[in-house]
């Protein structure tokens, strides 16, 4: 985590996730890209009419 999303955000504002194991962490990881896009992508769509 940079200095600079702390200085932006907060430490309140800021998730935290603590995995069990480096595995879950890895998938947590690889999911969240994905369900941004996909909600950026809903978005888009809806304010578009699309």
């Amino acid at each position: 985590m940079s200095g600079q999303a702390i200085e932006e955000y907060g430490r309140s504002e800021l998730p935290f996730y603590q995995g069990k194991n480096e595995q879950c962490m890895v998938h947590s990881a690889k999911a969240n890209p994905k369900e941004y896009a996909t909600l950026a992508h809903n978005y888009i769509r809806e304010i578009t009419g699309l």
